[in-house]
Formats: C-alpha cells, sequence, structure tokens
C-alpha cells in the first residue's frame, strides 16, 4: 500500500514538473503581482501554525507558479523547524509534502553531481510525510 501511495505522489509530482515547464512565460505585470502574493502569503503563514491548510498550499502553489522553488523550500522548511513543537503529526505531513513538491520542482536546476542525492533526500521526504 506504501508503494502505491509514494508511486502515486511520485507521478503527481512528475505531471506537475511536467506542466511547469510548459506553461508560457509571464508578463512583467503578472511577476510583480506573483511577488507581492507570495510576500502577502508569507507573513501569513508565519504569523503562526495556519489553522487552515488551504493557506500553506495556497503558497505552495504560488510559489510553484512563479518558479520560485529553492524560496518557497528554504520559507517552508525554516517555518516547519519554528513551529516543530507545536505542530500535530498532521501539520507536520503537509508541511513536508508541500516542501518534497517544491523540491521535485527545483530538481532541474540542481548541479547534475549533486541531483541524485537530491531526488533520493525529497524521496526520502515524501515517505516521512
Amino acid at each position: 500500500m506504501k508503494t502505491i501511495i509514494i508511486l502515486s505522489v511520485a507521478l503527481v509530482l512528475g505531471v506537475l514538473l511536467v506542466a511547469a515547464r510548459v506553461e508560457p512565460a509571464a508578463d512583467k505585470g503578472s511577476a510583480r503581482a506573483n511577488r507581492a502574493e507570495i510576500a502577502y502569503l508569507e507573513r501569513i503563514n508565519a504569523l503562526g501554525t495556519p489553522k487552515d491548510p488551504q493557506l500553506l498550499f495556497i503558497l505552495m502553489a504560488q510559489y510553484a507558479n512563479a518558479n520560485q522553488a529553492a524560496r518557497g523550500v528554504a520559507f517552508l522548511s525554516a517555518r516547519l523547524q519554528e513551529f516543530a513543537p507545536r505542530l500535530t503529526s498532521g501539520q507536520k505531513a503537509l508541511y513536508l509534502s508541500a516542501i518534497a513538491l517544491l523540491r521535485a520542482q527545483n530538481a532541474p536546476n540542481v548541479p547534475l553531481w549533486q541531483r541524485i542525492g537530491y531526488v533520493k533526500d525529497t524521496i526520502a521526504l515524501l515517505g516521512e510525510a
């Protein structure tokens, strides 16, 4: 059963990676709006553990859409460490899933000699989630 879940998540991540590469380039006005939305959502998510997981996933989606996966991984990893004592196991799994998805999107930007380890760490995150 775990194998099926991991394979399903990997398939979804693969589809999202392909979709992110196929999207047309955004215009400058759209890029500015994305940065403002990301800054706003970062402030909201930095206040404390989100009561509604949608806030976390909206922020994750904004990072993915703006091709700022590395920034998202850094921000969400910092929040995970900051909030760790107060997180339930379900909330921790949500953070780990969001971080793993953004890491998967960022994998092509990792140097080839580091990529295998990076992908293995990402899969481990999914397993932990």
